[in-house]
């Protein structure tokens, strides 16, 4: 038999992941930002799960109003109060150093695809 047929993931082409800023600086909330199952503000407990901490950064692609953390989504606004801002522009990365398997940290280049 032949092998079924899977369509390939669609990732919009302006989908670009960036860094967010959990910021709490004008709704004063005292606990963290929900993640959200749907991009949907419900009253359901069972719809949310974890929390972004306040001051904390996210890394997340930008849709509808929503920011989509790998499978799950947190608001740009929250009673009217922004509570997402961009860390740096598109295209910017933050390296995480316990995830490297190198000694000695990254080197800057310029050229694309440098070997070593």
């Amino acid at each position: 038999l032949p092998a079924p047929k899977v369509a390939p993931k669609v990732v919009a082409a302006n989908a670009v992941e960036r860094i967010w800023y959990v910021d709490n600086s004008l709704l004063q909330s005292s606990s963290g930002l929900k993640f959200s199952l749907g991009k949907a503000l419900t009253q359901r407990p069972e719809d949310y799960i974890d929390l972004a901490e306040w001051g904390s950064e996210v890394s997340g692609v930008a849709e509808e109003g929503w920011l989509r953390v790998k499978d799950h989504y947190l608001p740009f606004t929250l009673n009217g109060a922004p509570v997402l801002k961009p860390t740096g522009e598109e295209g910017t990365f933050k390296v995480d150093k316990d995830s490297l398997k190198v000694c000695g940290g990254l080197r800057y280049t310029h050229v694309k695809g440098a070997e070593d």
